[in-house]
């Protein structure tokens, strides 16, 4: 009988194709070998060795960085350096001022020239917070996208490899059936067959070797599927992945890039409530400076729109000026028709961020659970298919050592290899869900 681990993973509902239709109808076929290898099968247990094509995929491309997945890893380092840089947004400039000029005195017919120089050395300093919370946000979107490439490339290559397999099959089956058909018509031309026999093997013959054509032009090597994913085909021990529905070296992040999102959008919307009141007094400064001769010093400390900020000047002016001391305080005020909407409209983006928040955490437990289900279903039908044709496989084999007639057991057996391959493919998409569903990328891992 079957077996799961886990109390109801045979009953939940999926997303994707159901062991219905082509998937039911080939694991009906083969059931009853599988059941007849083993009287009790664990079908969540580890995979047997004859999975290691499977294994061996999974761990190439566990960990493995695409040249695109690269250029995301660069996105983040970016996003994380503006990121450092909007904390305190530091700021220069160094200005310089020379002036010329003719003066005349018309009275006494007397004029000069006149030279002056100035230069301002000034320095800024602003925290502020929308723009700090807008940098998270597009760090979290950064790192979203990256662990997103990873996945895709993840899919994509194991997707591609099982596909070569199938496509290798299905060229060797090609290949024999042309060899039959051009056999059949030379046997048939030699033996002196009537004009009819001969008609109807031709045109066996030429769709055989149309066929056989059409599957070279599309089959695609496996060193050709591996060079396009840029990796390299060596020994990968694989041995300690696919021990259950879950691999091993998954890592989740810390925060789920679309919790992270809405997270960064609540306080966007509480940031927008309490710099309300510096929607009518936009400016308060305060600013002090000194001159002695040429020697210019001033001070500036500021609340803009609710972002303070702090201004120095150090600058120096030819020719001579009186000792001064200056201080000010200044304000600016705005009153408007939109100063009493902005409270509500306010208040409002701030209760849909929060409602909006909740109903993802609500539902974020029961998604998580389905796509572990989902996994653990394809999991087991994938167990169950490949014990299935290592049965097929080994009945073929035993009549061919018993010297019986293995024709039928040959097309039993090729359909468990490719009902098998197809499970595959399905455990992998199956995969790719639940990594997204928990924003997970697999990382290779010692065995």
């Amino acid at each position: 009988m079957l077996t799961g681990t886990k109390a109801g993973a045979y009953g939940v509902g999926r997303r994707g194709p159901a062991p219905g239709g082509r998937a039911g109808a080939a694991l009906l076929l083969v059931l009853p070998l599988a059941l007849a290898s083993a009287q009790t099968l664990d079908a969540l247990a580890p995979l047997p060795p004859s999975a290691a094509p499977f294994r061996h995929d999974l761990a190439l491309l566990a960990g493995h960085v695409s040249a695109a997945a690269a250029a995301r890893a660069d996105q983040v380092a970016a996003a994380a350096a503006d990121l450092e840089r909007t904390y305190w947004a530091l700021s220069w400039a160094l200005e310089a001022t020379p002036e010329a000029g003719y003066e005349l005195d018309v009275a006494r017919d007397r004029g000069g020239w006149e030279a002056g120089f100035e230069v301002e050395l000034e320095l800024g300093a602003e925290r502020d917070e929308n723009a700090i919370l807008r940098a998270r946000a597009a760090l979290a979107a950064a790192e979203g996208r990256y662990r997103a490439q990873r996945r895709a490339d993840l899919r994509a290559g194991l997707l591609a490899l099982s596909q070569e397999r199938l496509a290798r099959r299905q060229l060797a089956d090609a290949e024999a059936e042309a060899e039959e058909a051009a056999a059949s018509l030379a046997a048939a031309q030699g033996s002196g067959a009537g004009a009819p026999e001969l008609v109807s093997l031709e045109v066996a013959a030429s769709l055989a070797a149309l066929d056989l054509e059409r599957e070279q032009l599309g089959y695609r090597p496996r060193a050709r599927v591996l060079a396009e994913l840029g990796v390299a085909d060596e020994p990968a021990s694989g041995d300690h992945l696919l021990q259950g529905p879950v691999p091993s070296g998954v890592r989740a992040a810390p925060t789920h890039q679309q919790a992270a999102a809405l997270a960064l959008a609540v306080d966007r919307a509480a940031l927008r409530v309490r710099d309300l009141p510096f929607e009518n007094v936009r400016e308060v400064e305060v600013t002090a400076s000194y001159r002695a001769g040429g020697l210019q010093v001033g001070a500036e400390l500021g609340l803009r729109g609710g972002v303070p900020t702090a201004d120095a000047q150090l600058g120096w002016r030819s020719g001579d000026g009186a000792h001064r001391v200056g201080l000010g305080v200044s304000a600016t005020l705005l009153l408007s028709d939109a100063s009493s909407r902005r409270p509500s409209l306010a208040l409002a983006e701030l209760d849909l961020a929060r409602r909006t928040q909740a109903a993802y955490e609500a539902g974020r437990a029961e998604r998580e659970h389905e796509a572990l289900r989902l996994l653990e279903l394809a999991y087991a039908e994938l167990h169950v298919l490949v014990v299935a044709r290592d049965a097929a496989a080994d009945e073929l084999a035993a009549a061919r050592s018993a010297g019986r007639d293995a024709a039928r057991l040959e097309a039993a057996a090729r359909r468990a290899e490719d009902a098998a391959e197809r499970a595959w493919q399905r455990y992998v998409r199956a995969l790719f869900d639940y990594l997204d569903t928990h924003d997970a990328v697999l990382d290779a891992t010692a065995p």
